[in-house]
Formats: C-alpha cells, sequence, structure tokens
C-alpha cells in the first residue's frame, strides 16, 4: 500500500508541501526509500531542510549517505543547513562506518581542525576503516596545498594496490595537463589491467583529448612492446576519435602477437559502443517493454564506467527521461553487477598478461 501510494504521489504537480511530513515518515521506516527520494526529486518546493529531515538519528545505509552527500553538494544549501549535515557526518564518521568520503566532501580546509581531519584521510595507511574515500580526502586537500595532494595521489598511484585504481582521476582533477604526462609515463611501469583500465576511463573522463592524443603519440615512435601493449589497452576505454592515429596501425601493423590482440580487442570495444549507441536511440517511452532488454543489451556492450560519464557518450541516461524509475533501478543494479564481474575478470590470474 505504501508503495501504491508512492507511486501515486509521483505522478501528482510538484508542490509537495502536504505531503513532506507523511514522506518523512515513510523514508525513516527503512522501506521504499528509494521511491520516497524519487517523489521528493519531483517536488519544486523540497529544499535541502526537507532532506536533511528524511535521515534516521543514527545507523546509516549508503542512501543515507548519498542524501548527506546531495544536501551538502546543493549551492542553495544553508550554512545552518551545512553545520547540521557536517554533525550528521561526523557523527557516523566516529563511529567507524563507510562515511569519511562524505565527510570530505564537506569540510572546509580553511577550518584547521578539518583540515587536520583531511590530513588524517589523505596520509591514511592501507586498511583503515576510512581508507577506500582517500581519493575524496587528498581532492579536497588539494584545495588548500596543491603540490602535497598531487605528490599523494601519485605515490599511491606506484605504490597502494588497493588504492592506485582511483588515483588516476584524482590526479587529473588536481592537475589534468601534469597528470596527463605523468600517467602516460606510467604505462610503462605497470601491466596491471585494473590501473591501466583506471587510466582509460579517467582519460576518458576528466582529460583533455588533445593533451591526452598529444602526449600518447609522443611516447609511441621509440615505445618498447610492452608500452605499445599498455597503450593499445588503455585505447580501448578511450573515444573512437581519440585514439584513430595510431590503434588501427598497432592492431593491424605492430609485429609483436601480445600488443595486436590486445589493440584489435580495444577496437571491439569501440564497435560495441557503437551498437550500444544504437539501441539506446531505439528505445522510446511509447515502447516500454522493449526497454528491458534494451538496458541489459546495453550494459553488457559499454563498460559501466563509460555508461556513468556525464557527459553520456552512448546517450544512456535519455533512455530513463521519460521512463518510469523501476528501469533506473534495474539499469543500476544491471550497471553494479556488470561493474563486479569486470573487476573479478581483471582480478583473475587466468586473464593476466603472462610475459614469462
Amino acid at each position: 500500500m505504501a508503495l501504491c501510494s508512492l507511486l501515486a504521489l509521483d505522478d501528482l504537480a510538484t508542490e509537495c508541501q502536504p505531503f513532506f511530513e507523511r514522506l518523512t515518515e515513510q523514508y525513516r521506516t527503512g522501506n521504499h526509500k528509494y521511491p520516497v527520494l524519487k517523489v521528493m526529486d519531483g517536488c519544486s518546493d523540497a529544499t535541502p531542510e526537507h532532506y536533511v529531515q528524511l535521515l534516521p538519528d543514527e545507523s546509516f545505509d549508503r542512501l543515507d549517505l548519498d542524501v548527506l552527500r546531495y544536501v551538502g553538494s546543493q549551492v542553495e544549501t544553508k550554512e545552518s543547513v551545512r553545520e547540521l549535515v557536517r554533525k550528521h557526518i561526523f557523527f557516523t564518521d566516529s563511529f567507524g562506518t563507510f562515511a569519511s568520503g562524505y565527510v570530505d566532501e564537506m569540510i572546509d580546509p580553511s577550518v584547521k581542525d578539518e583540515l587536520n581531519l583531511l590530513w588524517e584521510h589523505s596520509a591514511a595507511p592501507t586498511g583503515s576503516f576510512f581508507n577506500g574515500d582517500k581519493a575524496t580526502a587528498i581532492e579536497k586537500l588539494a584545495a588548500a596545498d596543491h603540490s602535497s595532494a598531487y605528490e599523494i595521489a601519485l605515490r599511491t598511484l606506484r605504490h597502494d594496490s588497493q588504492l592506485g585504481e582511483k588515483m588516476p582521476a584524482v590526479l587529473l582533477k588536481i592537475n589534468a595537463t601534469k597528470a596527463t604526462v605523468d600517467l602516460c609515463g606510467y604505462l610503462s611501469e605497470t601491466s596491471n589491467k585494473k590501473i591501466l583500465r583506471a587510466i582509460g576511463i579517467a582519460f576518458r573522463r576528466h582529460g583533455d583529448d588533445r593533451i591526452v592524443h598529444k602526449s600518447i603519440a609522443e611516447i609511441l615512435p621509440d615505445a618498447s612492446w610492452k608500452l605499445r601493449r599498455a597503450v593499445a589497452f588503455v585505447s580501448g576505454y578511450l573515444s573512437q576519435s581519440a585514439t584513430k592515429d595510431w590503434l588501427e596501425q598497432l592492431a593491424f601493423g605492430d609485429r609483436t602477437l601480445s600488443v595486436t590482440q590486445v589493440a584489435q580487442c580495444s577496437i571491439r570495444k569501440h564497435q560495441k559502443e557503437v551498437a550500444a549507441s544504437k539501441i539506446a536511440d531505439s528505445v522510446s517511452a511509447s515502447a516500454s517493454h522493449e526497454a528491458w532488454a534494451a538496458i541489459e543489451s546495453i550494459v553488457h556492450l559499454v563498460d559501466p564506467s563509460i555508461l556513468a560519464m556525464k557527459a553520456d557518450p552512448i546517450g544512456f541516461h535519455a533512455i530513463f527521461e521519460e521512463l518510469p524509475w523501476c528501469f533506473t533501478k534495474f539499469a543500476n543494479k544491471q550497471c553494479e553487477d556488470r561493474a563486479k564481474k569486470i573487476a573479478s575478470a581483471l582480478d583473475s590470474i587466468t586473464n593476466r598478461w603472462d610475459d614469462g
């Protein structure tokens, strides 16, 4: 009954003031939290204060933390609400929950105590409870100490096997031009596919195509076969237009079999993106029954990290503009499952390059 009521509210007018108290009660039961947020998203009179009121007093789950992050990121959030959000976040962080990234997003580096917390999170050793959010801490630290944050990120990339794959994006956010050169240089130092994938996706999401193209073009002429293979692998995550000058040459003209195999695999990735884009264009709200299979096909064809990009190179986000929220939930689950399979495959011994 509660779910049916929420779905009905989703079709009502955008002014929801009379329903906020009931929505808060429903959210705090822990049931149908996502539909409540979906309804709130359509309310023109929903303020950051309303979102803060949804939150429980303790025992935050991931969705609660997402609400905190959303409220904290809104330009119109009043300072009084921002302080309240900080209190919520520091409360969860003090109990060792997975909240540090949300803490770091709300921290003001100009406040000494908060800056100290950023340093603590940025320099956290592997295995700390907030370890998974070190990337966010380093990004925030860059606002106060640009060069130190960059060096911490670069050192983490090279020496932290658990968090290294988060660092390419962090480096590019801190200094895109310098990071592009450094990351291209690092391609010759690693054969870790998870790191190489992270570099490719970071270039696609945060890099400048012209700088990436120039940097790779400069290292290729005298590159070893291992570096050429790394470039071929990374190219599969870049746009087709950014790699056209070298990828086909590596795929069909390189003298090393391992390089040609990887380059041809990257070309197939580009071909799958083209196919996925055509499928996305074919989906319409009037034939929503076909959308289930279309979404599943697109997620199977394209890396979820590319599908999640704001630039939406495949046109994936546009599919959901006129579809019910259940399709978004289905897509999120499909992407989550696929991402786990990709990570597992990259970790697999059988998927490692045997250069012995």
